[in-house]
């Protein structure tokens, strides 16, 4: 093999390896971004149950509020109502 041979090997087994170092960097980038993707999924699925939880939460307070304030009004009516009789 002559020097313009030996040459054009070396070029070309060089190109091949920064080519197949491309092609790796390009699969650990796709794990990389499958993998954020799955975790974006995850956090948004988790924040909508938290969201949902969180306004059955708001709900249930807010109708234990109003009960109390029935009975406050209950328990006034029948206290006047006692006081008069």
């Amino acid at each position: 093999m002559d020097s313009v041979e030996a040459n054009l090997y070396l070029q070309l087994t060089t190109r091949f390896q920064e080519f197949v170092d491309v092609i790796l960097k390009l699969s650990q980038m796709e794990a990389q971004i499958q993998s954020s993707l799955y975790a974006t999924r995850f956090f948004k699925s988790f924040n909508k149950d938290l969201r949902i939880k969180s306004s059955d939460e708001v709900r249930n307070v807010l109708k234990v509020r109003r009960k109390k304030a029935n009975i406050e009004k209950v328990l006034q009516l029948v206290s006047l109502e006692y006081s008069l009789s």
